[in-house]
C-alpha cells in the first residue's frame, strides 16, 4: 500500500509506533512554554519520553554550569596550599 495511509490502533501505552524510525508518537500531559496542555510528543520504542530540543538545550546548559562549578571548586582546592604558604611568608613561586 505504498503512498496510502491506513489507521492503526494504538499500542498498550496509547502511542502509535513508527517502526521504521524506532519511535512512537503519543500524547504527553504537561507544561511546555508555560502552557499546561496535552501535547503531541515523540517517545522511544520502549516508552521513554524523548526530550524536546528546548529540553535538550536546558539539560546541556545545566551540565555546563555544573562543570564550570566543579572547575572553580577544583581550582580553589589546588590554590589553597599556595595561599597557606604565602600566609606563612613563603613564596611558593620562588625558585
Amino acid at each position: 500500500m505504498a503512498g496510502r495511509y491506513r489507521q492503526l490502533p494504538p499500542n498498550p501505552r496509547g502511542h502509535f509506533p513508527i517502526a521504521l524510525m524506532g519511535v512512537e508518537l503519543g500524547i504527553w500531559q504537561g507544561s511546555y512554554l508555560d502552557v499546561e496542555l496535552p501535547w503531541l510528543r515523540w517517545w522511544e520504542a520502549n516508552g521513554r519520553l524523548l526530550p524536546s530540543g528546548w529540553e535538550q538545550a536546558s539539560l546541556a546548559e545545566g551540565r555546563a554550569e555544573l562543570a564550570e562549578q566543579q572547575v572553580h571548586a577544583e581550582r580553589q582546592r589546588a590554590e589553597a596550599p599556595a595561599k597557606k604558604l604565602r600566609r606563612l611568608g613563603v613564596d611558593p613561586d620562588a625558585p
